[in-house]
């Protein structure tokens, strides 16, 4: 998702013949190291199953029985 903007700037510079200045180009870098740093650094713990049961769920579940 981050190298989108990057490709987007090569097809305009080959196919559309633009030249972007010095701010596009830098901002573009700053967002493609961005989602390089999410990607490397952004792991998630994996979740664990609640054990535990809410106050009176015993009870709902034989009375549905």
């Amino acid at each position: 998702m981050s190298l989108e903007p990057s490709i987007a700037m090569l097809i305009g510079v080959l196919v559309l013949d633009q030249k972007p200045g010095l701010a596009p180009a830098v901002g573009i870098a700053f967002v493609v190291v961005a989602g390089i740093g999410a990607t490397l650094t952004g792991a998630r713990p994996t979740a664990t199953p609640a054990t535990t049961t809410l106050p009176g769920a015993q009870a709902c579940i034989r009375e549905a029985s």
